[in-house]
């Protein structure tokens, strides 16, 4: 598995921080959620699920981050549906900031490869590792 030195830093930061994290997912959890929405996980958000399975529910981090389970993102099924400048696009929620009022959504398009947005910010990346540091690196960008 391809190293993700980003997402290692963000998850020893949270234990570091007390954040109760799931164990890391199996393959038939991350085989369900990819069938639920319909495309393979980019490679870093499968690598962080391999390494820690979202959050305990309800727990959250030190800036409101509560990073969401496989089985959470299948079962809440917050889905949003859009266009852009470049186009349609579905988002699935996979974290919340705040309790919900803003979320951190893995958007899909037709002919493009999956990115990683936080609504209500404008801020859109091109993997979970790109996010994952940048959040590391100022995570007031993310109203955290």
């Amino acid at each position: 598995m391809r190293a993700f030195p980003s997402i290692n830093a963000l998850i020893a930061k949270w234990r570091r921080e007390g954040v109760e994290l799931n164990p890391p997912a199996d393959a038939a959890a991350i085989d369900r959620v990819e069938r639920e929405i319909g495309v393979a996980l980019p490679d870093s958000l499968r690598a962080f699920c391999a390494r820690a399975n979202g959050m305990v529910d309800p727990e959250m981090d030190g800036g409101g981050t509560a990073c969401w389970s496989v089985d959470k993102v299948v079962s809440e099924h917050e889905v949003w549906r859009g266009s852009d400048a470049r186009g349609a696009f579905t988002d699935w929620a996979i974290a919340d900031l705040m309790i919900r009022a803003h979320y951190f959504s893995l958007r899909l398009r037709e002919d493009a490869p999956p990115t990683f947005m936080v609504d209500g910010f404008g801020l859109e990346f091109a993997s979970f590792e790109a996010m994952a540091a940048a959040y590391l690196a100022d995570p007031q960008q993310f109203g955290a």
